[in-house]
């Protein structure tokens, strides 16, 4: 089992689509740091080999917005402290988690499919994707994508059909309108705001 690195108000959901979660607490040991997590809430929005926080900022700010629970980095060395692109300070209420690479991924999340977000001649459009509610989306880092190795061992790999490519922040929006559009979108505001 993984340790997650949480927030100090951080809340888990759990349950069927957002309309119908039910929200319990994050026990009072993440203030302090790791802690375990059995089932983390899924679905998962993470980013591979960051060069820095700010796209990592992006995808938080992002994921407080539509509700997402669950932000990961895989082979990234970004703080989760002081993300100046984290202005609604989501590092608080949602649950981040750090894998060394792809495979130390897959063995926490078994039998989650992992789904690649590149524009790859394996990707299929966004629009021709049936979202999965229980997945990890992966975002590559801005200069260099996700590599083609890494794009192989995914489950999926799917893109947004554009005349020019999106930067990382504007392309996790667009995949989590698309999760939320199928599953359901938030019903309150989040907490904090």
């Amino acid at each position: 089992m993984f340790a997650y690195r949480a927030g100090k108000n951080v809340e888990i959901f759990s349950g069927k689509p957002l309309v119908s979660r039910k929200i319990k607490t994050m026990p009072k040991e993440a203030v302090e740091g790791l802690i375990a997590i059995e089932n983390p809430p899924l679905p998962g929005f993470g980013i591979y080999n960051p060069k820095d926080a700010t796209n990592l900022g992006h995808i938080l700010r992002s994921a407080q917005a539509f509700s997402i629970p669950f932000v990961y980095q895989v082979g990234g060395t970004a703080s989760w402290r002081k993300i100046k692109t984290d202005v609604t300070k989501a590092s608080r209420w949602l649950i981040a988690g750090e894998y060394e690479s792809l495979e130390h991924l897959r063995h926490e999340f078994l039998n989650i499919p992992i789904i690649g977000v590149e524009i790859s001649p394996r990707s299929k459009r966004i629009n021709d994707f049936e979202p999965r509610r229980d997945a990890l989306y992966l975002f590559g880092r801005e200069d260099a994508g996700i590599p083609e190795e890494i794009l192989s061992k995914l489950d999926d790999v799917i893109y947004i059909p554009t005349v020019v490519s999106l930067n990382v922040g504007i392309t996790s929006a667009i995949v989590m309108f698309h999760w939320c559009s199928t599953f359901g979108f938030p019903t309150r505001y989040a907490k904090g705001r």
